[in-house]
């Protein structure tokens, strides 16, 4: 085989492989993150807030492949919330009538190390500690 050839079926096999590429990796992504969303829903059903009276737990989307799951009354934030995506934990924390209160803690590497503490009273940031 000459080496003219040899280039030609090279760039044709290259140029196929990334045409292939494009045509499927919105469909490899999208099954990916479907994936993780069953997998961070499944784990986040499994939670039970400790819902201050008067309130009821709520699991919603959140973020881009995630769920969050909350203490509402009507549709007011009130006491423990919790965001999770890949399966884990990544921010707990809690409302007060709506506002962030309190310590909430957001987490790196799965939930399994902590990242930043926040405080907030009201709503209003108080301080905001990296780890």
């Amino acid at each position: 085989m000459s080496l003219r050839k040899a280039i030609a079926i090279t760039v044709l096999v290259i140029s196929g492989g990334a045409v292939f590429l494009i045509i499927t990796m919105p469909f490899l992504g999208g099954w990916l993150l479907q994936r993780s969303m069953k997998e961070t829903y499944d784990e986040i059903s499994k939670v039970t807030l400790a819902c201050p009276p008067g309130t009821s737990q709520v699991i919603e989307p959140w973020s881009k492949g995630g769920y969050s799951v909350s203490c509402r009354a009507n549709e007011i934030k009130d006491g423990p919330w919790q965001a999770w995506e890949g399966g884990h934990i990544s921010i707990s924390g809690a409302y007060a009538k709506g506002k962030e209160h309190g310590t909430w803690l957001v987490y790196t590497d799965k939930g399994k190390q902590l990242y930043r503490t926040i405080t907030y009273e009201s709503g209003k940031e108080l301080s905001n500690v990296l780890h």
